[in-house]
């Protein structure tokens, strides 16, 4: 269970509670990890930053969503709530770049729109989030030196250049949205599959050589 996708984080126990019963009594399968914990070294065992972890199964990330906003809007939003004060644009802003907001914002951004019946087209919406998470994707580098070691190493029979490789040709990560997708540009997913070609290539090379003698 522990190796469900994460949906949201909370920092009390409260919040907590509150989306557990919310999903569960919805029939979703929501699952809550031990809180995590860090330490301040200042002061020794103080416990700060506490995080209340939940996941979800990817398929329930659209319901659980929408569930959240139908919460918010049912309970209704405060008259002094923030978003109140953002204009369209930029509660636009955060419908189409969600990672940089809780989910209860987007949730109150979408309904605050809403309310100012601003006209959202979900087709080009979600194009532009589209193409936002492929722009963040770029962001995902590996340092050039990094590279060129792997390649330096990986002719002479490494396996964990092909282990490397593999990992970054393959390796996909899931979003707010529950939508999986590769961590790294095709560009570097290229250099991932080039090493492991050589890597696997100088392994069975070496391999050969040993059985010959």
């Amino acid at each position: 269970m522990s190796k469900l996708p994460v949906f949201d984080k909370y920092f009390t126990r409260e919040d907590t509670d509150y989306y557990l019963h919310l999903f569960t009594t919805n029939g979703l399968h929501p699952f809550v990890d031990p809180p995590s914990e860090s330490f301040n070294a200042i002061f020794g065992n103080t416990q700060v930053d506490l995080q209340y972890v939940l996941r979800l199964p990817v398929e329930e990330f659209e319901t659980a969503v929408a569930l959240i906003g139908k919460a918010i809007e049912k309970a209704g939003l405060p008259q002094d709530y923030y978003l109140h004060d953002y204009n369209n644009e930029a509660l636009y802003d955060i419908l189409k770049d969600t990672k940089s907001w809780s989910r209860q914002d987007v949730a109150a951004a979408a309904i605050v729109l809403k309310q100012r019946n601003f006209p959202i087209d979900e087709n080009k919406l979600l194009e532009q989030k589209q193409a936002i998470k492929q722009e963040q994707k770029t962001q995902n580098q590996i340092s050039l030196p990094v590279l060129v070691l792997f390649y330096v190493v990986a002719p002479v029979g490494s396996v964990l250049a092909v282990f490397v490789g593999l990992v970054i040709y393959f390796i996909k990560d899931i979003d707010l949205d529950g939508q999986k997708d590769f961590v790294f540009t095709d560009r570097y997913r290229r250099h991932g599959l080039w090493i492991s070609l050589i890597g696997v290539a100088s392994v069975l090379a070496w391999l050969f050589k040993f059985n010959a003698l």
